[in-house]
């Protein structure tokens, strides 16, 4: 039963991965239409609504005891909200690679944080799996012909700050899963996000929304992305690190920007270097080296 747990937590991370990686192919087709605020409103609006029928439904939403609201408000406020700000903001400062490349050390900080605070060393095959994961991702996000380094000092802060925003989610997530199914969880975090993102859509995006044609091309993407990006794919996610912990759920989830490279691939037919094909087998080695014990599968937090 545990492994069967454990099996289908890591295919889960797995697959809300595979949605984030997605996501980058789906939100570039919109930026060209839309501003990042809109796209990330619209997003929270179809993630919230899914996410609460499915749960009235299904009967597993649950209310939040008042005490947890606290709690609830402030994951909802560091992450989707912040966190998507700081990343989106980066970008304009930034090329993408470096701002992916400093998100990528995301599960290396979780694990010294928690060697430092919660004196929870990490094993060693698990810290050897992310560091050969890091270096498979900087092939893959670095390894493009036409890979451009730019970097900011105001861009480099802003992605500090995303990243540091990734860290503390995960740690609140940890705390709130004890307590809370991961659907409701998903959906207070997504619901109160839409309330942090509506005086700001209203403020900045509504005039230039508002008298919008939303033809096929503009409407297919936004679902995508507000469905199986944001419903579904933090439901899995969260979901995973219940059983997996969140060091191996934040590594499994450096696949994402190998995941992008290969959609662009196969979607539009971009070649990828044989620097980045070898970034792609290092990284799956390194998460192979990292997840697979095969002694025992104590969750390492």
């Amino acid at each position: 039963m545990k492994n069967k747990t454990y099996f289908w937590s890591f295919m889960m991370v797995v697959a809300s991965t595979i949605f984030w990686g997605f996501s980058f192919i789906w939100s570039k087709q919109l930026l060209g239409v839309l501003d990042s605020i809109s796209i990330v409103f619209f997003r929270m609006v179809i993630a919230t609504v899914s996410l609460f029928v499915f749960g009235k439904i299904t009967g597993l939403f649950h209310r939040s005891e008042k005490k947890d609201l606290g709690r609830f408000f402030f994951v909802s406020l560091i992450q989707p909200f912040l966190y998507f700000i700081f990343e989106l903001e980066s970008i304009k400062h930034n090329s993408p690679t470096v701002t992916a490349l400093i998100i990528a050390q995301i599960p290396l900080f979780i694990g010294l944080i928690n060697l430092i605070f919660n004196r929870k060393p990490l094993k060693g095959n698990i810290l050897s799996g992310i560091l050969v994961s890091l270096v498979g991702v900087g092939m893959v996000i670095a390894g493009g012909g036409d890979a451009s380094i730019i970097a900011t000092k105001t861009g480099l802060i802003l992605s500090v700050c995303a990243m540091a925003c990734a860290i503390t989610y995960n740690f609140q997530i940890q705390k709130l899963v004890k307590k809370y199914n991961p659907l409701t969880i998903t959906t207070y975090i997504h619901g109160i996000s839409f309330l942090y993102f509506l005086p700001l859509f209203y403020i900045y995006e509504w005039d230039k929304v508002k008298d919008m044609t939303f033809t096929l091309d503009i409407i297919q993407p936004i679902i995508f992305l507000g469905f199986f990006c944001s419903a579904v794919a933090f439901l899995f996610y969260i979901y995973g690190v219940k059983n997996l912990g969140i060091v191996k759920s934040s590594m499994i989830n450096n696949l994402s920007p190998v995941i992008t490279s290969m959609g662009v691939f196969f979607l539009f037919g971009e070649t990828l270097s044989i620097v980045q094909i070898s970034g792609i087998i290092i990284t799956v080695i390194g998460l192979t080296i990292g997840i697979i014990e095969k002694k025992d599968r104590k969750v390492v937090e």
